[in-house]
């Protein structure tokens, strides 16, 4: 399984435009997750490049070692932060908890000051608490109280590192070593598809950290194992998101680079009005489109042949992995490495490979969001030895 929601990176990255894009950890990882089996393979040589699991959605969770005993009844605090992609997340973590028979306190918080949340679930005397996309330097009062308090912290989508008792954090999952996988398979995707002639522009909105280290991987890969490719980040701001600058700014580039074989974006937000843009430029048959955690209007666009190939995130797995390592610790079993500091499962969705368009159909058709591998909360269940 290789192992690396939308709406969870979505909450990252609005946090970062609250002005605390500097925060975290600087320990941006350069290898794969310590989590991750199969995934990636390359060499030196661009023939020899390619990258495994396309259009295959992993079927197995991460973690596969059975709690000792049924975890005893236990309160859990899920920290969600106040935007709407936020509460795609909250809904993996409520049915894991309901899975456990936990009692389950969700707490709003606003995406630059979730302290007086955090404080909130301290002093309704909780046994964890749980959110995500949050650097601790922006709780870290909390964090320290909650430390004292004998209360483990468990976060996701997070550059800061698990250390136990050192600093109060049990686990952080789906960390920097998502980013750096997901980016790989696009780089590997592109000097294989092109046999090793890619050239890649890379759309990056450097005020977030995550997106950043996107553009580095990505670019780093493909100058690293591809001597005849290139690659170079076209920055944007926030502010050409919403004033939907990016596509005049995207073709604007290839008209002045028309070498260019290969648009990645950082997210889905990114790639708005960018294929009819494209298209009426006359270059959409020159330039393939692809990114990070695909959405509902890039699913179709897969399937319509304006995009090319964008790689899938859980939006609710993200909740169970977490709330599998709370249940490990009311057993006093140790988190496993495979999800204690580590990345989540995804894939790279690519439409005009075997399958492609049939996979984005059945997803598109489900709502939109890849949940997770599947029947992977009947797989938890079975770790957990609960039934319900």
């Amino acid at each position: 399984m290789k192992v690396r929601t939308r709406g969870l990176w979505a909450a990252m990255f609005a946090v970062a435009v609250f002005g605390v894009a500097g925060c975290g950890s600087d320990d941006q990882s350069s290898g794969g997750s310590s989590g991750s089996s199969g995934g990636s393979s390359s060499s030196s040589s661009t023939t020899d490049v390619k990258v495994e699991g396309v259009n295959t959605p992993p079927t197995e969770i991460q973690v596969s070692e059975p709690l000792k005993s049924k975890p005893p009844k236990k309160s859990v605090a899920i920290l969600q932060c106040d935007l709407p992609a936020c509460a795609l997340n909250t809904v993996g973590f409520v049915d894991a908890a309901k899975a456990l028979g936990w009692d389950n306190k969700v707490l709003t918080y606003k995406s630059a000051s979730p302290g007086p949340a955090v404080q909130s679930a301290i002093d309704a005397g909780v046994d964890y608490i749980l959110l995500t996309g949050v650097p601790k330097e922006l709780y870290q009062p909390q964090l320290d109280a909650a430390k004292a308090k004998g209360i483990p912290v468990l976060v996701g989508a997070s550059a800061d590192k698990a250390e136990d008792d050192k600093n109060g954090i049990y686990m952080s999952v789906a960390n920097n070593d998502a980013i750096v996988n997901q980016s790989k398979d696009l780089a590997h995707q592109m000097i294989a598809d092109s046999s090793g002639k890619a050239h890649a522009v890379i759309v990056v909105t450097r005020d977030y950290p995550q997106v950043a280290l996107e553009e580095k991987v990505i670019t780093d890969t493909i100058k690293a194992e591809c001597p005849d490719c290139s690659a170079e980040g076209l920055p944007i701001t926030v502010d050409d998101i919403g004033k939907g600058a990016v596509a005049q700014k995207v073709v604007s580039y290839l008209q002045q680079n028309p070498d260019t074989n290969y648009v990645e974006f950082g997210f889905s937000d990114n790639v708005t009005g960018v294929p009819q843009a494209v298209a009426a430029a006359g270059m959409d048959d020159k330039v393939k489109l692809m990114g990070l955690q695909f959405s509902k209007a890039v699913l179709q666009d897969i399937i319509d042949g304006k995009q090319y190939a964008w790689t899938a995130l859980s939006t609710q797995y993200l909740g169970w992995i977490m709330m599998d390592g709370a249940a490990r610790l009311s057993v006093d079993q140790e988190i496993p490495p495979e999800s204690k500091n580590a990345a989540t499962p995804t894939w790279l969705l690519v439409g005009d490979a075997p399958g492609g368009q049939d996979v984005a159909k059945k997803i598109l058709a489900e709502g939109g969001d890849w949940h997770g591998p599947e029947g992977y909360q009947d797989q938890f269940k079975k770790l957990w030895q609960v039934s319900n």
